[in-house]
């Protein structure tokens, strides 16, 4: 009995060897994979670290794509607002364009009317001249002829006065006396 009892308990220290061996295997293998989820864990927070940063720069990534989209529509309601003065700038132009070809059209035809009141008057003035010459040239005439009359007028006084004695110059400023002829009857 007694050795029965401590075959028994031999039995039992034995199957408590067992058991401490297989629990004492179960906290190798618990503690390998502790050390395991230690790494993983580990691993995970470098991974959550990472994936912080990560999130912390795409969201300040967010932020300045959103400011430049902000400053892209400031940009895009500024070239509106550009573009549409431009427009404008553009319709002022056309009309002052306009006004101006209607202006230089107005001036064409002043331009073309005085070039031809211009033409007018040369032709006028080449006919007046024309006249003038002829005038001049009627003139001239005239001067040749009382030089040809005073010439033969001198030649025929010379005349007179050779063949036969008279001063024409006197006969002409003769007068007769007609008042003393009254008076003798």
């Amino acid at each position: 009995v007694f050795q029965s009892s401590i075959q028994g308990r031999h039995q039992e220290i034995a199957h408590k060897d067992q058991e401490r061996e297989t629990i004492l295997l179960e906290i190798t293998q618990l503690e390998t994979e502790i050390v395991g989820f230690h790494g993983q864990e580990k691993s995970y927070q470098e991974d959550l670290k990472m994936f912080e940063e990560a999130l912390i720069q795409s969201v300040d990534e967010l932020k300045r794509l959103e400011e430049d989209d902000q400053g892209g529509q400031v940009k895009k309601q500024e070239y509106q607002a550009s573009i549409e003065e431009l427009r404008r700038k553009i319709e002022d132009v056309a009309s002052k364009k306009q006004t101006l070809q209607e202006a230089l059209k107005n001036y064409e035809e002043q331009k073309e009317d005085i070039f031809k009141r211009i033409s007018e008057v040369r032709v006028k003035i080449r006919q007046v001249q024309e006249s003038l010459e002829e005038i001049q040239g009627n003139i001239h005439q005239r001067d040749l002829k009382r030089q040809e009359i005073s010439f033969s007028e001198q030649s025929l006084k010379d005349r007179l006065a050779q063949t036969y004695k008279i001063d024409f110059d006197e006969v002409a400023n003769y007068k007769e006396p007609s008042a003393d002829l009254d008076n003798i009857v």
